[in-house]
């Protein structure tokens, strides 16, 4: 038995895509969670053994993918899941910091959680820019969950016209906008940054609102 081949078991339960989406990616960063407890597997060039092992024994699994284009970068010393956030009763302290640079091919917008720093692609950090600008500055329930985000408040919260649009701009159909909330908790180290409350996304209660929190683009 390979090395890949004993990691199986433990990854069939994860329900998140269709392997035989995974042959266009070079590596794959798996997240197993048990209790309280969270592992990172982190496979290179194994994409194409996986999925030979998983046609031989008819196993179809599924689980996330995350390509080059998408690699979080936690900082945290100990990883751990999002309870490290709940278990105090302060409110926890976010800022925003947007970042037009980038470092190699990758944009470098901050997320600055607590004592923590991520780094976020525009798709992801635009989507959590929003919310948090709506709600501070529209309507603290948060964004409607499928409605569509216009133009016009895009430029109004940049401040500026762009040309610059992502997908779950325009509702949650294909389930878009609910895929760029599961992605950042992702990149947040399975903080859920944005939540689901009543049908609105909205930032997690336990994160701390004040004007403050957004740098300007």
């Amino acid at each position: 038995m390979s090395t890949l081949d004993k990691f199986i078991p433990q990854v069939v339960s994860t329900i998140l895509s269709d392997v035989n989406q995974w042959s266009e990616f070079d590596s794959i960063q798996i997240i197993l969670i048990k209790g309280n407890k969270s592992n990172v597997i982190n496979i290179n060039n194994g994409v194409a053994e996986i999925k030979q092992w998983c046609l031989i024994n008819s196993v179809n699994i599924q689980m996330d993918e995350i390509s080059q284009e998408f690699q979080p970068t936690p900082t945290l010393a100990d990883p751990q899941n999002e309870t490290q956030y709940y278990s105090s009763k302060k409110k926890v302290k976010l800022v925003l910091v947007p970042n037009t640079e980038k470092k190699g091919n990758k944009q470098q917008n901050e997320v600055k959680l607590k004592s923590d720093r991520f780094y976020l692609q525009n798709r992801y950090f635009y989507f959590l820019y929003f919310i948090t600008w709506y709600q501070l500055n529209k309507e603290k329930e948060g964004w409607q969950k499928g409605k569509k985000i216009s133009n016009e408040l895009i430029f109004e919260m940049i401040g500026e016209k762009t040309e610059r649009s992502y997908d779950w701009q325009c509702g949650d159909e294909a389930n878009e906008q609910t895929r760029a909330k599961s992605k950042l908790k992702e990149c947040c180290n399975q903080f859920e940054i944005i939540i689901l409350d009543g049908g609105y996304f909205k930032l997690n209660t336990k994160i701390l609102l004040k004007k403050r929190m957004l740098k300007k683009y």
